[in-house]
């Protein structure tokens, strides 16, 4: 936790229990930060992959209007 909050290279210098909330304050916030990017790289995903099966079905589409391969012959290949 120290690469995130510079408060945790030296020693407090407070009491016992400013500091018990400082630790528990900053875990709160670096978990909240995890999940956020974590969430934000699912959707990041999420949109990739749908992109990639529009680009699919409109080779597809493409494809079938010059009398090629069928659609399911493509779609297969496409698996």
């Amino acid at each position: 936790m120290t690469k995130y909050f510079g408060i945790f290279q030296k020693p407090f210098e407070t009491n016992v229990e400013v500091a018990e909330c400082t630790i528990k304050s900053a875990c709160v916030v670096y978990n909240f930060i995890r999940k956020t990017q974590a969430t934000e790289v699912k959707r990041n995903e999420k949109d990739i992959l749908e992109q990639e099966q529009q680009n699919v079905n409109a080779s597809v589409e493409h494809a079938a209007s010059f009398g090629g391969p069928s659609t399911e012959t493509l779609q297969v290949r496409e698996k």
